[in-house]
């Protein structure tokens, strides 16, 4: 008896919450406009190789733009697209699926691809798995991934709590550290995280390992060494998985997950630069 009373109760609160979140969605459908920093830029160089750079889960091409812009004036054309679901409201992201990410990355592609003939990706968090997808459809040159998950810290308890959380809410908070607060507070992105779409979260990372053995293009594997969501295993099985022939590992030190806008960002624009010059030296 108190078993059924408890399984009640609990798809109650399930379909409470499902219905809710069908109806919230519903009020807030249409055309949303763009948080205050979220737009995506395009750098015309006029250049023959272009670079594409992919934001990460929740975020905006805010996160890339110093990037972007460092690599601009190396005389690259750079674009960095908004990701379908991105940069407007929350519940934009709650209607969208990991398809609908791919298919903004492939329009980007298409929409760079007009305007050069040789394309670099470099992916930021789950922005780097987009890449790792598109390497499998598109031809790509160059594949640089920062922070992209495979596996996370304590995943297994994570999935755990998530899935509890989920019978009763729709959104969880981001909760960070005082030294990361300072970067989150300079960053354009969603403070709160939609747990249905932690689920496409998780598809698209099974299928990027998936298609690992897949990439064979120059690749460089970049994560913080004090990533607060990836142990450093996360970068060196992205690694050892690649078919790439020229493959690199590297580790920015003592920073946030999202490292290129930390305190070591120029070491690590510095470092993608200098592999990007290391592997066209090597076609000439």
């Amino acid at each position: 008896m108190i078993l059924e009373t408890l399984f009640i109760g609990l798809l109650s609160a399930y379909l409470h919450k499902r219905l809710r979140i069908h109806l919230v969605i519903k009020k807030k459908k249409g055309k949303q406009p763009l948080m205050k920093g979220a737009q995506p830029f395009f750098i015309d160089k006029k250049s023959k190789v272009g670079i594409l750079l992919l934001h990460g889960f929740t975020s905006t091409p805010q996160e890339v733009k110093g990037l972007g812009k460092y690599l601009a004036k190396k005389g690259y054309t750079v674009y960095a697209p908004l990701i379908t679901g991105h940069g407007t409201s929350v519940f934009d992201l709650v209607g969208t699926n990991w398809q609908d990410w791919e298919n903004s990355v492939l329009n980007a592609y298409n929409k760079l691809k007009k305007e050069v003939k040789t394309i670099y990706v470099i992916g930021s968090s789950l922005g780097g798995n987009l890449g790792i997808r598109l390497a499998t459809k598109k031809k790509i040159n160059l594949l640089i991934t920062m922070g992209t998950p495979m596996f996370f810290k304590n995943e297994l308890s994570k999935k755990l709590i998530m899935r509890v959380l989920s019978l009763f809410r729709n959104f969880v908070k981001k909760k960070h550290g005082k030294k990361i607060k300072k970067i989150i507070k300079k960053k354009v992105h969603y403070m709160q995280v939609p747990l249905k779409s932690l689920r496409e979260v998780a598809k698209i990372v099974r299928q990027s390992e998936k298609d690992l053995p897949k990439i064979k293009c120059p690749a460089l594997i970049m994560q913080s060494s004090t990533d607060q969501l990836l142990p450093n295993e996360n970068a060196y099985l992205i690694y050892n998985k690649i078919n790439s022939k020229i493959k690199k590992n590297v580790f920015i030190p003592d920073s946030y997950h999202v490292f290129c806008m930390d305190k070591h960002k120029q070491k690590a624009f510095k470092t993608i630069l200098e592999f990007i010059k290391e592997i066209e030296k090597k076609k000439k």
